[in-house]
């Protein structure tokens, strides 16, 4: 039976609402998967260049990246710790060996050795979150546990910004759960967990404190600390989370993000992303409308993607500029307010919203990805209906940080219309499509049981 088969029984099996939020977590995985051979193209004209036309299909990454600086991953754990999260990619980035820049022919993909319909880093940590709630992932003595020692004498303060809380809100639940973190750092310490090349700095520091003898729940760095950490990547798994909560009818969306999450664009979005998916999952929701509400509650940052390039360009690239200023200009918001997601800006063109023509950047950053991504999920959903593939399409065309882009609007877009707007061959098109149903399914088991 075809993958795509099993999943169009979810409806009658699980009930509507459910099978909703079972494919909002296949349409993390199959935006994400989308994204992969572009991910990080900034130059206008590049994907035409390499791949013929705009994307429409899974393909496999071309060589080389041409606009890639993945070589330059950092890594710098405790010496003698035999903290290693790189392993064998790390003889390609400076991070290993101090290589130098490689000539642009041999400039690594971010994501080189992956193929069409594979996920990169960030999915497959979520299918991680998902075994774990599931119960698939039984490691042998505590599962609260990485088997790496803690140092009693570390100050954790010492690594970690003091506006971290003690104890976080379930929505960064990524980073603190006791079970989901000790199953992420067992994948993250075995060599032969996964092919993908590229590590999101919020990983690399993470474990850079761990080879301290920090305790998982106290190593997350937070974006005053380090700025970049303030990237879409964090949405995924927090966003997984409060899904399966809520497939099991215990209210995951509304109290994840509460007035108690540190003050920061990570936590901020999700406070505002957390309960859209919830709302855009239930029967006879006006999605348009209330993706208009949701972009009305999201950050604007002060700053346009334009003038942010500028700085960057004048700066000669990002970690030249003080690291005070970075995070001003990452957190400094429009006031008054007057920008908004508009009838008029849902019709515009994807260029004149997202990119060099628009308003907010292309890049990481949750400040301007979550209103793109508003944007294009209330552009997909007009007249009643989901129209989940030409999203996916023009969220990974739309170049930057195109993956988790995708997959957090695939993430709402299944949530809205529920596993029926998402086409066969997409489904069928992700390599292990059968194994990640197995998974969902197994969730959903789970956390419906009485």
């Amino acid at each position: 039976m075809a993958v795509s088969a099993r999943v169009a029984k979810w409806r009658d099996k699980y009930g509507a609402k459910c099978d909703k939020m079972m494919a909002s977590i296949l349409g993390l995985y199959i935006g994400d998967a989308a994204a992969v051979p572009v991910h990080w193209y900034y130059t206008p004209g590049t994907i035409e260049r390499d791949y013929g036309d705009p994307l429409s299909s899974f393909v496999d990454p071309v060589h080389p990246h041409p606009d890639a600086f993945a070589w330059s991953m950092s890594f710098s754990p405790k010496e003698g710790s035999n903290v290693d999260i790189l392993h064998a990619r790390g003889r390609l980035c400076n991070g290993g060996k101090g290589d130098v820049k490689p000539a642009p022919e041999d400039n690594p993909h971010y994501h080189f050795g992956l193929k069409a319909g594979d996920n990169t880093l960030n999915a497959r940590l979520v299918r991680v979150l998902v075994r774990t709630i599931a119960g698939l992932d039984k490691p042998a003595g505590d599962a609260s546990k990485d088997g790496l020692p803690d140092d009693a004498s570390v100050d954790p303060e010492h690594f970690a910004h003091p506006d971290i809380p003690e104890d976080p809100p379930p929505a960064l639940v990524s980073y603190t759960g006791d079970r989901w973190l000790a199953s992420m750092s067992r994948f993250m310490l075995d060599p032969n967990s996964h092919d993908d090349f590229y590590l999101e700095v919020y990983l690399r520091r993470f474990f850079e404190r761990r080879s301290h003898g920090v305790p998982l729940a106290k190593c997350a760095v937070s974006q005053k600390a380090n700025w970049s950490v303030g990237s879409m990547g964090g949405l995924l798994s927090p966003l997984a989370y409060a899904a399966a909560m809520e497939m099991g009818g215990r209210g995951g969306g509304g109290e994840a993000c509460d007035a108690d999450a540190p003050e920061e664009n990570v936590a901020r979005a999700l406070r505002v992303l957390v309960p859209h998916l919830m709302r855009v999952s239930d029967e006879g929701v006006d999605v348009v409308q209330q993706t208009k509400d949701a972009s009305g509650t999201a950050d604007v940052p002060k700053i346009t993607g334009l003038e942010l390039l500028g700085h960057y360009n004048e700066a000669r690239g990002p970690n030249n500029i003080p690291g005070d200023l970075m995070y001003q200009y990452h957190t400094e918001l429009e006031d008054p307010r007057v920008w908004s997601l508009t009838d008029e800006e849902i019709s515009k063109d994807v260029k004149k919203v997202i990119g060099r023509e628009g308003r907010f950047s292309t890049a990481c950053y949750t400040e301007h990805g979550v209103q793109g991504i508003l944007y294009l999920q209330a552009k997909h959903c007009s007249g009643g209906k989901v129209n989940f593939e030409q999203a996916i399409w023009d969220a990974v065309n739309a170049l930057g940080e195109c993956a988790s882009r995708a997959a957090t609007l695939g993430c709402l877009m299944g949530a809205s219309g529920g596993s029926a707007c998402i086409p066969a061959k997409m489904i069928d098109g992700l390599t292990q499509g059968a194994s990640i149903v197995d998974e969902i399914e197994a969730l959903a088991d789970a956390v419906t049981k009485k």
